[in-house]
């Protein structure tokens, strides 16, 4: 019984070991946001014009395709950020090209930087732009040098 017990739990461990090397890791992407669209007339493809969606295309041209969610919303919704450099913690889905996003910076002269959209009355930073979601009124676009 023990011996059955112990093979049980052995199996149970070595699965688990399994499931959690294929989970994606967290990597650094660096790259200029672009629209689908954009990168799709690049390739020759001419894109409807209800095209919705961002990727992110690195230097040596391999393009991901961005996640929409909470943390890469700004990239979807500021247009500061097409065409612009930026350095991204992500994970890459399993099977895909697609960026889970969990960090967005900004790349400027070699620098990078943090982003945050601030409310000079509430002193409060939010991660994506609109009215702070304290006193309702205006946010800013703001860069502060990564330490």
């Amino acid at each position: 019984m023990m011996n059955r017990c112990l093979a049980a739990c052995l199996t149970f461990c070595v699965a688990m070991s399994a499931a959690r090397a294929a989970d994606p890791v967290s990597q650094t992407f660096e790259g200029s946001v672009q629209t689908l669209a954009k990168v799709l007339e690049k390739q020759g493809i001419p894109a409807d014009k209800d095209v919705t969606g961002v990727a992110l295309v690195t230097k040596d041209g391999t393009v991901y395709t961005i996640a929409k969610e909470k943390v890469s919303r700004l990239l979807f919704v500021d247009p500061v950020f097409e065409n612009r450099t930026v350095r991204l913690t992500a994970k890459i889905l399993p099977g895909s090209q697609i960026l889970k996003v969990e960090k967005v910076q900004t790349v400027k002269a070699g620098k990078v930087y943090d982003v945050d959209y601030w409310c000079e009355n509430c002193q409060l930073a939010w991660s994506a732009p609109g009215a702070c979601q304290c006193c309702g009124g205006d946010t800013v676009f703001r860069e502060r040098e990564a330490k």
